[in-house]
């Protein structure tokens, strides 16, 4: 199964809790894995969750500066490996910081997903989790 959330607006243990109680992998497929916010910077996500996170740098948008641009760094490579892990019956969480999914770039990666291999990624937020339910409301239909 593959999610998708950007973590504006995620109490960050509430998401670190998710993850490890749900044994989910985090992809985070942000171009530049910073942030202003310490807790949300590849150096304390990779501490915070061995062996679940990665930075998966082909997925991340060469042109995020570029408002309304989505240009895909490499994304082969981190397609291969998401369906390995998909395979093995691994979940994956594609995390951005763009707390609007219509406005990010993780629709047009959950896109190329869909268009691939056929699998739609839900997106979740903090709410779905703290109230117990997720939604289905995939992303990734390809527009024609």
């Amino acid at each position: 199964m593959i999610y998708m959330t950007g973590y504006s607006g995620w109490d960050h243990e509430v998401f670190l809790r998710y993850v490890r109680d749900n044994r989910r992998l985090v992809y985070d497929i942000r171009f530049a894995p910073y942030s202003r916010d310490e807790r949300w910077t590849r150096s304390n996500l990779q501490r915070r969750l061995p062996g679940r996170y990665f930075h998966a740098t082909g997925f991340g948008n060469k042109r995020y500066r570029d408002s309304g641009q989505v240009e895909l760094s490499d994304p082969e490579p981190w397609l291969s490996r998401l369906q390995s892990h998909e395979q093995n019956g691994e979940s994956i969480v594609l995390l951005c910081g763009c707390r609007d999914a219509a406005r990010c770039h993780r629709t047009v990666v959950a896109a190329l997903i869909k268009q691939r291999f056929g699998m739609s990624a839900i997106e979740i937020s903090r709410e779905d989790i703290t109230f117990g339910h997720i939604p289905l409301l995939p992303f990734g239909d390809v527009k024609e």
